[in-house]
């Protein structure tokens, strides 16, 4: 099994996060998938977001969900990119008919935990698997058990995110093997807890990770897929790391003991996160 490189929010060390100048850069530097955020506009449509509000990414201090998606389109959030004229918030459907006919999608529902006892989590759940057919190539993923239970239901690949592995484990077993991947914090890659992921036969992802050392780190603790903010760099570690051993690149049987936790393998970067994780 080759390593899958997963564009995190797209490109974003080189583009705005989470729009479609990132996710069309990600596909032209080789990313094999794109991760991204979804959320609900005021009037129902699903946007590509990852905070609940506009102020980190346009200076403005609006709720997505309290917009249009109409106004959405009409918000500039490439802050931070002076090369990049203008990238609005765009809706799933949108990124779907255009880079998601190249690349499998790796949709995160954002969701403040219930699953689908909450209403607004139902909505998104059920406005999603409108856009999503059966039998799509891509993924939808939460941090919310709930909303995975409720994608698999539905007959879509559901991917569990996990900032605690006591999250996984509470799973019946039976709905572990049905997991199309466990996408997990990079520092859970502890030897027990892979191997429990790999009794399973279930994918092993893990997020975030940049920088030659810290990738590979990744990789030979036993990670099938690692999620990248710089893709053309995060490509060139995968291929050398698969043309140096090819029967390495499965990364199925390999583990290590892991750093300390808050620490970097040397060389290497990870994404800062907060209590209760965020992708």
């Amino acid at each position: 099994m080759s390593p899958l490189l997963i564009a995190h929010r797209g490109d974003s060390a080189h583009a705005p996060e989470n729009t479609l100048a990132a996710f069309e850069q990600a596909v032209a530097r080789g990313a094999d998938m794109i991760e991204m955020d979804l959320g609900l506009s005021a009037d129902g449509q699903v946007m590509v977001h990852h905070d609940r509000t506009l102020t980190r990414r346009a200076g403005i201090r609006r709720r997505i969900d309290r917009m249009s998606a109409e106004a959405l389109a009409r918000v500039d959030v490439s802050r931070g990119f002076a090369d990049v004229p203008f990238a609005p918030v765009p809706r799933l459907d949108e990124v779907l008919g255009t880079v998601g006919r190249s690349v499998p999608l790796y949709l995160e529902l954002k969701s403040d935990g219930g699953g689908r006892r909450h209403a607004a989590n139902r909505r998104l759940l059920e406005a999603c698997l409108r856009l999503v057919p059966r039998h799509s190539p891509h993924v939808l993923a939460s941090f919310d058990p709930g909303l995975v239970r409720g994608a698999m239901e539905a007959g879509r690949a559901g991917v569990l995110i996990l900032s605690d592995p006591a999250r996984f484990l509470r799973l019946d077993p039976r709905e572990r093997r049905r997991l199309h991947a466990v996408s997990a914090r990079w520092d859970l890659l502890t030897p027990s807890f892979v191997e429990r992921v790999r009794r399973t036969g279930t994918r092993l992802w893990c997020w975030t990770v940049d920088g030659s050392e810290a990738i590979t780190s990744a990789l030979d603790r036993g990670a099938h897929g690692v999620c990248c903010n710089d893709v053309a760099a995060a490509r060139t570690v995968l291929d050398t790391y698969r043309r140096k051993d090819p029967e390495q690149a499965d990364t199925s049987r390999r583990s290590e003991r892991p750093p300390a936790r808050g620490k970097t393998p040397a060389g290497g970067a990870v994404k800062r996160w907060r209590r209760g994780g965020s992708t």
